[in-house]
């Protein structure tokens, strides 16, 4: 009986514990923002379907070697978006910077920094990959425009393109300068963007946003998760070129060297691949991990059918409200995606800007 009493006090503390949890868990659900509808009347989904399918068509391949780069191509769609857009080319001004790069200015006659939209018109080759389709033959079936560069990124391109032509039609007007940069070599690390940069430097423009590429409409890959969600980047993820290279003296495949260079070469890939970089205490998490201060707080885990919001994105970091690890916390690490993600991108620095 005297035992009694001495567990009173752990019973009471976990009792308090668990009601803690319970109204952290009770709070974390979605934030309600209503959102209007867009005005989508001066579009036409299907033409423009058919105008991204005519750019497709022109194979804008860019390479780390100018040589196999076909400039006549890269000509060809630079006319051909004056041709199915003349009131963006009647009403903004383009110039095309060295080396082939596009830059719009759509002038509003104010001086407030300008809002700049991005998006590549390069693509990547297609040789040696497997398509159920011509990758440029820009085929529009089944409400899918089909093709290399559908997604990555003239896609992008064209929704951008799609809404200044319908406003610029209408005679709109912006409420600050826009401007539009899409870059001829973004796929090899090119200069393009650098160029457009560059361009702002000179002429002291500092943006007010940028908006570039980012995330799809996508379902089912925040595990936990129901319905579409829509994927904002908000940080640069990182990358890393590594050249390895070893030699043997000459000698004859008869009588090959023991331990010889191409065994080298393999341990040293194992070695990188067994040794990948760390994620930061400051690492965005696909929306699930604690921002930093002056940021604005992940939403998406508050979406969850069982919310829970993630530390860091450390497999010993990342718990529950209750202090375990979760489950879809798990199926997210081991997604090869959003594990890259993790170990390579960091919120950018600096305050946030609203």
């Amino acid at each position: 009986m005297r035992t009694a009493p001495l567990l009173l006090g752990p019973v009471a503390g976990v009792a308090a514990g668990a009601a803690a949890v319970a109204r952290r868990v009770a709070r974390f659900r979605p934030l309600e923002a209503p959102v209007p509808p867009a005005d989508a009347s001066g579009l036409d989904a299907d033409a423009a379907a058919a105008r991204l399918g005519e750019l497709i068509r022109i194979p804008t391949v860019s390479s780390r070697d100018p040589d196999q780069v076909d400039a006549a191509a890269f000509a060809r769609f630079r006319d051909r978006l004056a041709e199915l857009y003349p009131h963006t080319h009647r009403v903004l001004e383009r110039e095309v910077l060295d080396g082939g790069a596009l830059l719009w200015r759509w002038r509003s006659g104010t001086d407030r920094p300008p809002l700049v939209l991005m998006a590549h018109h390069d693509v990547v080759p297609v040789t040696g990959q497997a398509w159920t389709r011509d990758p440029f033959s820009g085929a529009v079936e089944d409400g899918w425009v089909h093709g290399r560069g559908a997604v990555d990124d003239k896609g992008s391109l064209v929704a951008v393109l799609e809404a200044v032509e319908s406003l610029a039609a209408a005679g709109h007007t912006p409420a600050r300068d826009v401007y539009v940069s899409s870059s001829n070599d973004e796929e090899v690390l090119g200069v393009g963007a650098q160029q457009a940069v560059q361009v702002f430097r000179d002429r002291g423009i500092e943006p007010w946003a940028v908006v570039d590429e980012g995330g799809a409409v996508v379902t089912g890959v925040f595990p936990g998760v129901p319905g579409q969600i829509a994927v904002v980047g908000l940080a640069e993820k990182g990358l890393l070129d590594v050249d390895l290279v070893t030699s043997d003296p000459g000698g004859h495949a008869s009588s090959p060297t023991p331990d010889g260079a191409p065994a080298r070469l393999a341990r040293a890939i194992l070695r990188l691949d067994a040794a990948p970089s760390r994620p930061g205490s400051t690492t965005s998490c696909w929306g699930w991990s604690t921002p930093p201060a002056g940021t604005p707080p992940a939403r998406t885990g508050r979406c969850s059918p069982t919310p829970a919001r993630c530390d860091r994105c450390s497999p010993r970091r990342w718990r529950g409200p209750a202090g375990r690890r979760t489950r879809w916390c798990g199926r997210l690490w081991r997604s090869p995606s959003s594990r890259a993600a993790a170990r390579a991108t960091c919120w950018p620095r600096g305050p946030a800007r609203t």
